[in-house]
């Protein structure tokens, strides 16, 4: 989404969809250059975990956290399911929500460094 003509839309957009590590590095960006109202915005959209799962508060996950978490959750129905094997296992109280965040953390994080990789050897 273009940021110059959408700029709520692309924050948006970025917060649900964008790599977690970009986002720390962009709001360590916001703060050190004094822009503290994208620096908030960046706090109430990804909590101050940043989309990291340090924090179990609403405070910690943001906007975007607790949403996410609540959908994952609604469609995986935590509790106990069914394997391929027939045996029975007990997801918990956080059901999928939180292996699919750390498979998600765990993309961003190759993405992340693999870019980092590319504009070191490409400067």
């Amino acid at each position: 989404m273009n940021e110059e003509k959408h700029p709520i839309g692309a924050a948006i957009s970025n917060a649900f969809l964008g790599n977690t590590f970009s986002g720390l590095s962009d709001t360590i960006t916001h703060i050190a250059t004094g822009n503290f109202g994208a620096a908030y915005g960046d706090f109430v959209l990804g909590g101050t975990a940043q989309g990291l799962p340090v924090g179990t508060v609403p405070a910690s996950k943001g906007i975007v956290g607790v949403t996410t978490e609540a959908g994952v959750n609604a469609i995986t129905q935590s509790g106990t399911i069914l394997s391929i094997t027939g045996t029975a296992t007990e997801l918990g109280e956080e059901g999928l929500a939180g292996p699919v965040g750390l498979a998600k953390l765990g993309i961003d994080l190759a993405t992340y460094l693999g870019s980092a990789a590319y504009c070191a050897n490409h400067l």
